[in-house]
């Protein structure tokens, strides 16, 4: 038996398909993030799933005859963490300096449009 294996910035799914679909031959290969989650939106993939181990196989309609295994990566967890307190602070400085302009004594930011066009992005 041939095993091919491809990371997600290697082959496409409609690539996996078309060239490696031998009959046959295995594949290993790594889920785009919209289709993970979809599977947690759906709650096929939940925390409670890691309780005993970091790994763990899932089934799912959408990935027929197919053999999922979600991994749980404590380093990818942390940075995601970090990550997301990084920008809530980030949000925060911006939002604090719109807030400032609307109190300034000369010329304040007044009304929902023009504080939200300052607001920007932020």
């Amino acid at each position: 038996m041939c095993v091919l294996v491809g990371d997600r910035g290697m082959v496409s799914e409609t690539t996996i398909r078309q060239e490696f679909g031998t009959p046959g031959a295995g594949l290993v290969t790594a889920l785009k993030e919209a289709s993970v989650r979809k599977l947690a939106e759906a709650r096929v993939i939940t925390p409670s799933l890691f309780d005993m181990d970091r790994m763990a196989e899932i089934q799912h309609p959408d990935f027929p005859g197919e053999r999922l295994i979600a991994c749980f990566n404590p380093y990818t967890k942390e940075r995601s963490q970090d990550r997301r307190e990084d920008l809530l602070q980030t949000t925060e400085r911006h939002l604090q300096k719109v807030a400032d302009v609307t109190q300034r004594k000369t010329k304040p930011l007044c009304g929902a449009g023009e504080i939200g066009m300052a607001a920007g992005k932020a």
